[in-house]
C-alpha cells in the first residue's frame, strides 16, 4: 500500500487570483495534496484580494469539490485542528502568528511553489531551501519577490524589525530551521543567492510533475516540524496526512 500522497504548496501575495486558482485546479485534478496558509471561502471573497492562498484553495474546492485534498496552516492565537475524521480537509489553527506559522508553510511541502510576494511569501521560500525542498517560480514572480527582497532585507547585514520579525523570531521558536545556514543572516543569504539564481517556469505543473514523479505517492514522512513545544502534533499530522491521502 503506498504511504500519502505527495503535497504541494502553493506562496505568495496578493493580485494573482487567475494563476493561483488555475494550479489550484490542477493540484486537485493531479490528486495531489495542496497545502497553503489559506481556507476554502467564497469565491466573491476571494476576488477582492485574489490572495494566492485562497485563490488556489478556491480552484482546488471547485473542480473537484467533494475530493480534493486541502491542508490549510493558519495563524491564530489557539491551536484547533480542524478535521473530520474520514475528511480530505485539514485546516491546522497553529496558535501562532503568521510569521511563525511561515516556517511550517516552507517545511512540510515536498515541493513549493511560489508566485510574486513580500516578507511572509520570501520567508517561507527561505525556509523551505534550507531543508532542501524544491522551490519552483511561477511565470512573472520573480521581479516582485527580488524588490521585495531588496525593500525589506536587502541591509542584511543591519538587524531590522522585518530581520527580527521574520527571521529571529521564528528561529525562536523552531531553532533547526536554519539548518546549515547557521543563523538569519545566513538564511537571508541564502535566500539572496536563491533569488538571484532563479528562473521562471511557464509550465508549473508539469515542473511538479518532473519532481514529485507521475503517481504523486511517497514512502517518507513530510517536513511537518511539529508545532512548537507540542511533540505529539508530529504523529498526529502524519496520521492525518495518511488519512487525506486514501
Amino acid at each position: 500500500m503506498p504511504g500519502r500522497r505527495a503535497i504541494v504548496g502553493v506562496i505568495g501575495g496578493d493580485g494573482q487570483m487567475e494563476p493561483s486558482v488555475a494550479l489550484g485546479r490542477v493540484i486537485a485534478q493531479r490528486e495531489w495534496i495542496l497545502l497553503t496558509g489559506g481556507q476554502v471561502l467564497p469565491r466573491a471573497t476571494v476576488e477582492r484580494k485574489g490572495e494566492v492562498k485562497d485563490g488556489s484553495m478556491l480552484g482546488a474546492a471547485e473542480v473537484a469539490p467533494g475530493t480534493c485534498r486541502l491542508i490549510g496552516i493558519l495563524p491564530a492565537s489557539a491551536t484547533h485542528w480542524d478535521y473530520a475524521e474520514g475528511g480530505r480537509r485539514l485546516f491546522l489553527h497553529t496558535g501562532q502568528p503568521h510569521y511563525i506559522r511561515n516556517v511550517i508553510n516552507g517545511r512540510t511541502p515536498d515541493v513549493v511553489v511560489a508566485f510574486g510576494g513580500s516578507r511572509g511569501t520570501l520567508a517561507e521560500i527561505a525556509f523551505a531551501t534550507a531543508c532542501g525542498r524544491p522551490v519552483l517560480f511561477s511565470d512573472g514572480s520573480l521581479e516582485r519577490l527580488r524588490q521585495g527582497f531588496r525593500d525589506h532585507f536587502g541591509q542584511r547585514r543591519q538587524v531590522n524589525e522585518d530581520m527580527r520579525k521574520y527571521f529571529e523570531r521564528p528561529l525562536e521558536a523552531y531553532p533547526e530551521a536554519a539548518a546549515e545556514a547557521g543563523d538569519a543572516y545566513g538564511l537571508v543569504a541564502m535566500l539572496e543567492q536563491k533569488l538571484s539564481c532563479a528562473t521562471e517556469i511557464d509550465d508549473i505543473a508539469a515542473a511538479v510533475n518532473a519532481v514529485i514523479g507521475r503517481r504523486g505517492w511517497r514512502d517518507d514522512e513530510t517536513g511537518f516540524p511539529g508545532l512548537p513545544k507540542d511533540r505529539a502534533s508530529k504523529s498526529r499530522f502524519e496520521a492525518i496526512v495518511q488519512a487525506l491521502s486514501q
